[in-house]
């Protein structure tokens, strides 16, 4: 029931050229009757019945099939037949001839290049004033013609291309609908990356360092274990979010959960990161993101015993910096080792940190790393689209030290910072 009550998708564009339709086939009516009323014989009636039945019929076909004339060749061929059907029959007709010269007019502006229908145009409402002037000996007749010619070609002209108008507007509707749906799947495929990442690696991590404190320290364990119960709560509640396009992001709270889960990988952190008053939200959004996407990478694609993390105000624009000293030369890999494979390794060692990949986070990785994330993911795509969206930018390098450091930008008033997260 509701899908019958449903408008249909072309309904509009559809009404508009039916709208205009009627209003080509009325015309012809009000000449026809004008000439019954003159008592002609009944072959000169016939021929002028047939003149604007023709010329209307044309004119449809513009209307309807404008296609089919858009070459000069096919344009200049209705217009000439146009004009055959309009001044033919003041042979045969003389004064009692009314005819629908405003159709050749119209169609002069629809289907000739602008310059050159508007001079035919021109020429038509000259031309047939001048003749109806000169059969009929009447300046007011005339006068009556010049603006039936100029205003109802203008009308027609208009109302033809408004339905054209009409019809573009509702293909561009449904164009921007598909963009808006394919924008949707990109922002959907975009933040469960930059959010699940992070959770995820982090859940690798902390399962891995519980599994392998579970005989020695199970109280440890059971700690690591609340820890990854808590992290995959928070993996659903970012589901949720990214599902209901509402989150509630932070830079204070992602620094504080970053510097947690480096130091949980055994990580040096030295964090400095100025969370700012009334900044606007997406921006605070995007910087938690960037921080987020900038630690799963330390977590996931380096060997890092260090990190630093600083955010701080400088030349009108906030910068965030996330460096570590984790970059591996061409061609080496990270250890693929499965947990408990290495008995002895101290918890939080640096050999039990480097076995993580087995778990999921550095699983799936494998081949030449140089320190800075997967060439092959999108994180850094994401991560620019979304700066760009702020007219902020990322930079990613390496430097003089050999640390790898990813910077964003982002514009922003200059705001007094409030204590260090």
């Amino acid at each position: 029931m509701v899908r019958r009550l449903a408008p249909h998708p072309q309904i509009a564009p559809a009404f508009a050229v039916w709208i205009v339709a009627v209003i080509l086939v009325l015309f012809p009516t009000i000449s026809v009757a004008n000439m019954l009323t003159r008592h002609l014989s009944a072959p000169v009636l016939a021929a002028s019945v047939a003149a604007e039945t023709v010329l209307a019929a044309i004119q449809l076909a513009v209307l309807f099939a404008s296609h089919r004339f858009q070459t000069l060749r096919s344009a200049v061929s209705a217009l000439v037949a146009q004009a055959v059907l309009v001044y033919a029959p003041f042979l045969w007709a003389h004064q009692h001839w009314v005819g629908t010269p405003y159709y050749l007019s119209a169609s002069a502006l629809l289907l000739l290049p602008a310059p050159a229908g508007r001079i035919v145009f021109a020429c038509v409402v000259v031309t047939f004033t001048a003749t109806e002037t000169l059969v009929q000996h009447d300046l007011y007749l005339g006068y009556y013609y010049f603006v039936s010619v100029l205003g109802f070609g203008l009308a027609i002209f208009g109302l033809s291309r408004l339905a054209d108008i009409v019809k573009e507007l509702h293909d561009t509707r449904a164009e921007l609908a598909d963009l808006a749906v394919s924008r949707e799947r990109l922002r959907f495929a975009r933040d469960l990356h930059d959010l699940l990442s992070y959770s995820l690696s982090a859940i690798s991590l902390t399962g891995e360092l519980a599994y392998r404190l579970i005989d020695s320290q199970p109280a440890a364990a059971k700690r690591e274990l609340d820890s990854v119960l808590t992290l995959s709560r928070q993996a659903l509640t970012d589901v949720r979010a990214v599902a209901n396009s509402y989150r509630h992001m932070s830079l204070a709270t992602e620094s504080a959960g970053a510097q947690a889960v480096l130091s949980a990988a055994d990580i040096q952190v030295n964090a400095d990161v100025a969370v700012l008053d009334g900044i606007a939200a997406p921006t605070d959004a995007v910087l938690a993101t960037v921080l987020r996407e900038a630690v799963t990478n330390v977590l996931r694609h380096s060997d890092a015993s260090r990190c630093e993390i600083r955010g701080f105000v400088a030349g009108g624009e906030y910068r965030l910096i996330v460096a570590n000293n984790g970059v591996r030369a061409t061609g080496q890999s990270k250890p693929q080792n499965q947990p408990g494979s290495q008995s002895g390794s101290k918890p939080g060692s640096g050999s039990q940190r480097g076995s993580q990949s087995a778990s999921g986070a550095q699983g799936a990785e494998s081949g030449p790393r140089t320190g800075q994330p997967d060439q092959g993911g999108t994180g850094h795509d994401n991560l620019s689209e979304r700066l760009e969206v702020l007219h902020g930018r990322l930079d990613t390098r390496i430097r003089g030290d050999g640390w790898f450091q990813l910077t964003a930008r982002v514009p922003l008033d200059v705001r007094k910072p409030s204590a260090a997260a």
